[in-house]
């Protein structure tokens, strides 16, 4: 469920009051940029133009394999650096906090993964958001570490190479390899608009070959080609 952060101020009770069980005649009011977990009883003194969604990084799913982890870093550090809650808001460390235990569980139920760079009791007890946002730029480090673990398939051989064990020669057909592109350019994307990483350092970090930046400038042509631009 997103964030609900209110355009103008309006009165508690209008917002909240009546739908969870709270007085009607409370005269707290809720001031324009305030921001709340739970949605509002829209209609008394409420409309849905009162209020703007923002996105809440917890729903983004439990990650299934080290790329998605590793993605689900870069997208949370993507959301806290975009601003949509002030640091000392206490719902921004209850939702750095949230999201970092999904990716660190996912991320200890891997097989081959080395220990965490922190335990899980530093993050319940992290004193502020920006401690908890240092931990997740640690665990995407550690990820970074691992070599090629997005190119292994589920049978165990990499990527592009044939059962000899010989990688085939040649750029792998298109219509093969569309979609992998594209999920590695929109990996890409994401750890951009998080932390400024290029292509080619993205690249090394992941420990992928080179001929992934051809990947990537293949699903970036698929976008491209999406949204009409040549």
């Amino acid at each position: 469920m997103p964030l609900f952060r209110f355009k103008r101020s309006v009165s508690f009770a209008n917002a909240y009051g009546a739908h969870y069980g709270g007085s009607r005649f409370s005269p707290k009011m809720i001031r324009m940029g305030a921001v709340f977990e739970k949605p509002p009883c829209f209609g008394l003194g409420v409309s849905l133009h009162d209020v703007e969604q923002l996105p809440d990084p917890r729903d983004d799913g439990f990650p299934i394999t080290i790329a998605d982890v590793g993605s689900g870093c870069d997208r949370l550090l993507q959301w806290a650096n975009a601003g949509c809650l002030p640091e000392p808001h206490r719902l921004f460390r209850r939702v750095v906090a949230g999201r970092l235990s999904q990716l660190s569980k996912a991320y200890l139920g891997m097989p081959g993964t080395p220990p965490l760079p922190f335990s899980p009791s530093e993050v319940s007890e992290a004193q502020g958001g920006w401690s908890l946002i240092n931990m997740v730029k640690r665990l995407r480090q550690a990820i970074g570490s691992l070599a090629r673990h997005d190119e292994v398939s589920v049978n165990g051989k990499e990527t592009g190479q044939s059962d000899g064990g010989r990688r085939r020669r040649g750029r792998r057909p298109g219509s093969k390899t569309g979609a992998t592109d594209l999920q590695l350019y929109r990996n890409w994307k994401d750890a951009n608009r998080a932390t400024g990483i290029t292509k080619a350092e993205f690249i090394r970090e992941r420990g992928l070959p080179e001929k992934d930046l051809d990947a990537i400038e293949r699903g970036r042509g698929q976008v491209k080609r999406r949204s009409g631009h040549k």
